[in-house]
């Protein structure tokens, strides 16, 4: 029988769930020596890792989820969470889905444990996430951490994790500086930016000549993902001859954007690339059609440009705008089991997956994975099934031939497919050029 999902809303933002269970291929583990785990966080008591490992017998694995649960990002954060107890639910249920681990219920190969996922508030804080990432390991006692979206708060808390020995599975943050750290418990499933951003370009350079493309804007927030997205910009468009009409970075929690819009009407740009989280994404895009500024074309670095809360509140505003995204219903039509997970968090989360989403669901499906064929939640025993993944593209929401982690953590399979909203979705218009709507209509003209 299905089980029903509770969601428990505490005032400690603390909330608990049963389910998970494993898929995936064998693998021989790697073994590897922590060097430097660059972070800014205190200094984490001495032998720590027996004690906060899981290696206590017990009936239900804790995992610990780090999200925005409060401030501008809370809805985008709340979400993650909801979906994340969806995927929980569908392996700890009994589901008449074709998805590994969804007709049994728990962890097989440890007779059928649950777990228990205990989320916790980042706040969008680094150090608030670093500090929320050791109470849930010595307080909550979890035995795998999986957060936290943006890409700052992800880098402390996973050094922190790492001091305590405990496995930090990440999805959705996309930082080139989250791997090559030397981290032992450290496993990024999703691409990086750079990969992105690439791949970005290389749409454009698709659409160069037929859209009349040669020159861009390039603008991204002045942190460390919207930094790291403008460099990146800036060097492939030098590199493949685009003229940089303007570039520049802006305060993240800027209450206008007008000055920022004002450069992009100036800079008469043929392009627009642009990384915005959720506040900024619709506040520039309301800036742009008000002000009335045009490109042929626009390609935004997910974020906020994927969330729901965007959707609601620019409503048709949206339409033909692209992204290097992650995931999209008709990339994964060709498995059925992708519409069902789908209806089902539609459900069950109150929210269809996209591209934040499902790598978070991803990140989560991994670590069941691992789990079935460590048979332990032993911190050791964990980390070295992680370093095994072997799983095949068949069993993945996300549109990827497989995970499995090079020596850095870093899945060698992630990679991205470039969509655009279409009738109020985003579609996949890549390597099918002819889809896209290209050059853009003006605002005046839709």
């Amino acid at each position: 029988m299905k089980k029903v999902l509770a969601v428990l809303l505490a005032a400690a933002m603390t909330f608990s769930l049963v389910g998970c269970g494993g898929a995936g291929g064998e693998g021989k583990g790697t073994e590897k020596k922590t060097e430097d785990v660059g972070t800014e966080t205190a200094d984490v008591p001495g032998d720590t890792k027996a004690e906060s490992s899981g290696q206590e017998a017990g009936e239900t694995i804790r995992v610990g989820v780090l999200y925005p649960l409060t401030g501008n990002n809370a809805t985008a954060g709340m979400e993650s969470v909801k979906c994340l107890e969806t995927a929980a639910e569908l392996i700890n249920g009994s589901y008449d889905i074709d998805f590994p681990g969804a007709k049994t219920e728990g962890i097989q190969s440890m007779g059928g444990a649950k777990i228990e996922i205990i989320a916790a508030d980042s706040q969008a804080s680094a150090e608030v996430s670093a500090t929320e990432a050791e109470r849930l390991i010595t307080e909550e006692h979890v035995d795998a951490l999986i957060g936290c979206d943006i890409s700052s708060c992800t880098k402390t808390a996973s050094a922190v994790a790492e001091r305590y020995g405990v496995p930090f599975i990440n999805g959705e943050s996309s930082s080139d500086s989250l791997v090559g750290r030397g981290l032992d418990y450290f496993f990024h499933v999703g691409p990086n930016d750079s990969l992105l951003v690439a791949s970005s370009f290389d749409y454009l350079d698709k659409i160069r000549e037929s859209a009349g493309i040669e020159s861009v804007a390039i603008c991204g927030a002045d942190d460390d993902s919207g930094t790291n997205f403008v460099n990146f910009c800036e060097k492939e468009a030098k590199e493949r001859g685009y003229t940089i009409a303007t570039q520049f970075t802006y305060t993240q929690d800027a209450a206008t954007l007008s000055s920022e819009c004002m450069k992009l009407k100036a800079s008469e740009a043929d392009a627009l690339m642009i990384f915005a989280l959720t506040g900024p994404a619709i506040l520039f895009l309301q800036t742009m059609q008000d002000m009335d500024i045009n490109f042929k074309t626009m390609i935004t670095a997910r974020g906020g440009f994927i969330a729901t809360e965007f959707f609601d509140t620019v409503g048709d505003a949206s339409e033909y705008i692209m992204t290097e995204n992650t995931w999209s219903l008709d990339s994964v039509s060709d498995k059925a089991f992708s519409a069902a997970i789908n209806d089902l968090c539609i459900e069950k989360a109150g929210c269809g997956m996209n591209g934040n989403y499902a790598r978070a669901m991803q990140a989560f499906f991994v670590l069941c994975d691992a789990l079935e064929r460590a048979g332990s939640k032993d911190g050791e025993a964990l980390k070295d099934a992680l370093w095994a993944t072997d799983m095949d593209g068949s069993a993945l929401i996300c549109p990827w031939e497989g995970v499995k982690f090079d020596e850095d953590g870093q899945n060698i399979y992630a990679g991205g497919i470039m969509t655009q909203v279409q009738n109020g979705q985003y579609v996949t218009i890549d390597p099918e050029v002819e889809q896209a709507v290209v050059p853009v209509p003006a605002w005046k003209d839709r």
